[in-house]
């Protein structure tokens, strides 16, 4: 029963005041309108404020203000077994409010929140294996995993086949690859078929070119990278930190929403499930997804292939939305064999 923990890596900032250029991100990875109805999003997380109630502190705690107008399936709180997966933290609300809230990349999606997570963004092995049972048979067509296990960790069967199942049934499987600043891509994102995906900063002021973060996890199992930011920089030069933009609650006041700066491969995933499901909209068969977002993306390596340290490139969403074909970009990694 291994821990998992959410995958930011930079503890939430809020700004004075939301400026366009803290949206960089989008203007990176070329986001295009496309109508997402019709496709539902598994949000494997620590929840989302998804309704008004009142904790077990008797304190009233409000609906996310965004969550207007957005459906709300098959919630699921696969830690405790219930029904209620209100958002223990601040982080599950942060990540749907990049997919369905503002900046709403998958807009008009379905959002199916699933708590794998608790206040200290830590969940079990049977709670995730819950929670991708959970989603799988309640509809999702993509479930988002922004956490990640720990290094050495080896899944056990069961969890094996909860992904090998979701992965059958159509789900696609979009995983964070992890904060370690190695090179050994944590678990889920590791399983085969998962959508592996780095964060990524900018590469310099103004150009909107991306590069891997410092502290992103990289490997031979990373399929892209997304922009995941880092609030210890101002690369565009705005008078704020180059952070992943979206709506959430202050954990210490729980009843006040404002918008949040994020670092870290959670927020660069989120937006690869986003993209996925902009795929699934235009009819892209859910088996076919994995490899148009590698095809698409923008290679950051000399050689134009793949590489280690930034998988198949930058996602590209404009390009991935194409509608003719995109080549699948490949490469022999070579490794030196012991006997």
């Amino acid at each position: 029963n291994a821990v998992t923990r959410g995958a930011s890596w930079f503890d939430g900032l809020p700004p004075a005041r939301v400026r366009p250029s803290m949206l960089w991100n989008l203007l990176a990875s070329r986001w295009v309108p496309v109508d997402d109805r019709g496709v539902t999003i598994a949000l494997l997380d620590s929840g989302v404020a998804w309704r008004e109630h009142t904790d077990a502190r008797g304190a009233v705690r409000p609906r996310a203000p965004w969550l207007a107008g957005v459906r709300v399936v098959s919630p699921r709180d696969a830690l405790h077994g219930d029904d209620t997966p209100d958002d223990a933290s601040n982080h599950g609300t942060h990540l749907a409010s990049i997919l369905v809230g503002y900046p709403g990349l998958a807009a008009g999606a379905s959002l199916m929140p699933v708590q794998v997570l608790d206040a200290d963004l830590a969940g079990t092995e049977a709670a995730l294996i819950a929670g991708l049972d959970w989603a799988r048979t309640h509809g999702a067509h993509v479930a988002n995993l922004s956490l990640a296990f720990g290094r050495g960790y080896y899944p056990s069967r069961a969890l094996d086949r909860a992904v090998a199942a979701a992965l059958r049934a159509g789900v696609v499987l979009v995983a964070a690859a992890g904060n370690g600043g190695d090179d050994d891509v944590r678990f889920p994102a590791a399983f085969p078929g998962v959508v592996a995906v780095g964060a990524a900063v900018l590469d310099g002021p103004g150009n909107g070119r991306l590069a891997p973060a410092a502290y992103a996890t990289t490997g031979a199992a990373l399929d892209l990278l997304a922009p995941g930011g880092d609030l210890t920089r101002d690369l565009n030069r705005d008078g704020v930190p180059d952070g992943i933009l979206g709506v959430t609650f202050d954990p210490a006041r729980p009843t006040r929403f404002a918008p949040w700066l994020f670092a870290g491969s959670s927020q660069a995933a989120v937006q690869v499930s986003a993209a996925a499901a902009r795929l699934l909209a235009l009819g892209v068969p859910a088996a076919e997804v994995p490899s148009r977002l590698r095809s698409s993306a923008t290679s950051l390596s000399r050689g134009g292939g793949f590489d280690p340290r930034s998988g198949a490139g930058a996602l590209d969403v404009a390009r991935s939305t194409r509608r003719e074909p995109l080549p699948e970009r490949t490469a022999v990694q070579l490794a030196a064999t012991f006997v």
